[in-house]
């Protein structure tokens, strides 16, 4: 553990998971990402994504407000083929007026 993760918190430690080993062996490295912001979704001529342009990023802090804010970092961007992606929006659900803009269905 590291001085600042006391022995009542939960262990900040870089874990492998199962699922984690077996994308690496069979793609050729770790799956996730870090330190890293989604710039846009991309697709075909028909419209249907085939693609997510990812940027990595380092938190720096607001001269004005001090708050930290994502900053990209130049000749990091990559693109991830994707034909399915998943909007983490937290535990009380997405705005209604993202979902219509997106035209996305809802339950």
């Amino acid at each position: 553990r590291a001085p600042g993760n006391a022995w009542s918190q939960w262990p900040r430690i870089f874990r492998v998971d199962y699922g984690h080993a077996e994308a690496a062996l069979a793609y050729g490295q770790d799956p996730r990402k870090y330190s890293v912001m989604t710039r846009r979704f991309v697709g075909d001529e028909q419209g249907k994504l085939k693609g997510v342009e990812i940027v990595g990023v380092k938190m720096e802090r607001d001269a004005q407000t001090g708050q930290f804010r994502p900053t990209e970092i130049p000749g990091t961007v990559q693109m991830l083929e994707a034909d399915l992606v998943f909007l983490a929006m937290g535990f009380l659900g997405p705005e209604a007026t993202l979902a219509e803009q997106l035209d996305i269905a809802r339950d």
